[in-house]
C-alpha cells in the first residue's frame, strides 16, 4: 500500500512538475520537485532503493523535458544513492541536515548537467549565469524540501508504525 501511495504522489509531483511548476517560477528559476524526491528517498529509505527511485523519476522527468534524454535520470540516481549511503552517518531528520542536503545535491544536479552539457555535447553555457542560476535554484530546493519532507513523512506514518529506514 505504501508503494501505491508513493506512486500517486509521483504522478502529483509530476503534475505539479510539468503543469504547476510555472506557478513558483522566480526570475525565470524553477525548483525541482523531483530533485527533492530523489533527496527524501536517500534521506528515508535504502540506498539502492533511493537510487531506483531516482532513476526512475529522473527518466520520466527526461522524457517530460524534451532536453538532454538521460541526464536527470543519471543525476537524480546518483544523487539518490550518494544521500542513501550517507545516511547512516547522518540524522535525516534535522531540518539543518534537509537544508544542506538539498542546497548541495541541487549543485550536485546542475554539476553533472554541465558536465554533460559542455564536455560531452559541446553545448555553448554561460558558466557564470548558471552558477547563479544554481544558487538561487539551491536555496529555493533547500526551502521547499522541509514541507514536501513532511507530507512524505505523515504517508510514511500511516503505512509503517515505526517509520525509520525501509527496505521494501
Amino acid at each position: 500500500m505504501f508503494i501505491l501511495a508513493m506512486a500517486f504522489l509521483g504522478i502529483v509531483i509530476f503534475i505539479l512538475e510539468t503543469v504547476v511548476i510555472d506557478l513558483f517560477t522566480i526570475r525565470g528559476i524553477k525548483p525541482d520537485f523531483i530533485l527533492i524526491v530523489a533527496i527524501y528517498s536517500g534521506l528515508c529509505l535504502d540506498k539502492n532503493i533511493a537510487a531506483g527511485i531516482g532513476f526512475t523519476f529522473g527518466l520520466i522527468q527526461d522524457a517530460l523535458s524534451f532536453k538532454l534524454m538521460g541526464v536527470n535520470s543519471l543525476s537524480k540516481c546518483l544523487i539518490g544513492f550518494s544521500i542513501g549511503s550517507l545516511r547512516e552517518k547522518i540524522l535525516g531528520e534535522d531540518l539543518i541536515v534537509q537544508y544542506l542536503f538539498t542546497f548541495m545535491a541541487t549543485f550536485l544536479n546542475g554539476i553533472i548537467f554541465l558536465l554533460i552539457s559542455k564536455g560531452l555535447l559541446s553545448v555553448e553555457i554561460e558558466t557564470l549565469s548558471f552558477f547563479w542560476s544554481l544558487l538561487i535554484q539551491g536555496i529555493y530546493n533547500s526551502l521547499l524540501a522541509p514541507p514536501v519532507f513532511l507530507l512524505f513523512n505523515k504517508i510514511r506514518r500511516l503505512y509503517y508504525k515505526n517509520p525509520v529506514i525501509y527496505k521494501l
